[in-house]
Parts: structure tokens; sequence; C-alpha cells
């Protein structure tokens, strides 16, 4: 039994024209991908900025409502001192002890306030974080 000849290609045999076509259209796609990427990339970017412009806008609405509620909150709080000391005054205490005692009412609920903040923060994990944060920063001083 003989093996086959088979018919050794050489460089003369491959059809130039055919790689140039399939090269010419790999290039044309890579540049229809490239420009698909372009497009995509502008698209990205101008959906980006108007996405950054309503961030800004609703926070600034935010702040100005938070703002507002502030105010009215403020407003109450005068009220309410204000109702306070006229009701003092109309159970007879003087306008001297009236003073006094709505500060010391308004200092004991500024420390009941702080206390349920730093209870309510301590709770939500900020301390741990600062502790871990602060640690690194220890840390790499020492």
């Amino acid at each position: 039994m003989q093996a086959e000849e088979q018919p050794e290609t050489s460089v003369e045999d491959f059809d130039l024209d055919e790689s140039q076509t399939l090269a010419k259209s790999a290039l044309v796609a890579v540049t229809q991908l490239l420009e698909r990427y372009r497009e995509h990339l502008a698209n990205t970017q101008e959906m980006l900025r108007l996405e950054w412009q309503l961030i800004t806008r609703s926070l600034l609405v935010s702040f100005f409502l938070l703002l507002a509620f502030a105010v009215v909150l403020v407003g109450c709080w005068i009220g309410l001192m204000t109702t306070l000391a006229f009701g003092l005054v109309e159970l007879g205490v003087s306008w001297w002890a009236v003073s006094p005692i709505l500060f010391f009412l308004q200092v004991i609920l500024l420390i009941w306030l702080w206390m349920n903040v730093k209870r309510l923060i301590s709770s939500l994990g900020f301390k741990q974080s600062l502790n871990t944060l602060l640690g690194d920063f220890e840390k790499k001083q020492e």
C-alpha cells in the first residue's frame, strides 16, 4: 500500500484577492464597532451629565425643604415656649423665675436629644466604623 501523496500548498497558491477582501471586511467591521463604542460613550456621557443636573436640582430642593421644615419647627418651639411662659405667669410665677425655668427646661431637653442621637448613631454602626478608621489612622502614625 502506498501512501497517497498530498499536494503541497505553496504561497503562490494562496489567493491574495481573497485575503485582501477578508482584511478589508475585518477592517470595516472593526471601524463600525469602534464607531458604535464612540456613540455609546457619547450617549453615556450625556446621560451622566443629565443625571448630575437632576441630582444637583433634587439636592437643592431637598435642602430648601429641610430649611423650611427647620424654620417651621423653630417657630413652633418659640410658640410653645411663649405659651409656657404666659401660662406660668398666669399661675403666679414672676417673670424673673419664668426665664430660668424655661432655660433649664430647654437645656434638659437638649441633653435628652443629644443622648438619643448618640444612642441612635451607635446602634447604626457608625461608632464601629469610626473606631475602625481611627484605629487604622493610629496604627499608621506609630
